[in-house]
């Protein structure tokens, strides 16, 4: 995936790594977020590159409220999508 791709995305992404990813660090994930035109990133503190397993409670809640944050914006008045 290139920065030129990611910029073409038109939907809401969310970019959710482990603190302690060694796989996919944090680091170097959060540098794709700038491109995204609706990109979001977080992590998921005392976890590595399967964090959804490591911290499912912390993995859902931020899941769900990104998504709930999403739902909100394309209920918005004047909201095109």
């Amino acid at each position: 995936m290139t920065f030129a791709r990611l910029a073409r995305l038109r939907m809401p992404v969310l970019i959710l790594v482990g603190e302690a990813d060694i796989l996919s660090p944090p680091a170097m994930m959060r540098l794709a977020v700038p491109h995204i035109p609706q990109g979001q990133f977080m992590t998921v503190p005392e976890a590595g590159h399967a964090a959804f397993w490591e911290q499912p409670e912390v993995w859902n809640r931020l899941v769900l409220a990104f998504l709930t944050q999403c739902e909100i914006a394309a209920a918005a008045p004047g909201n095109m999508s």
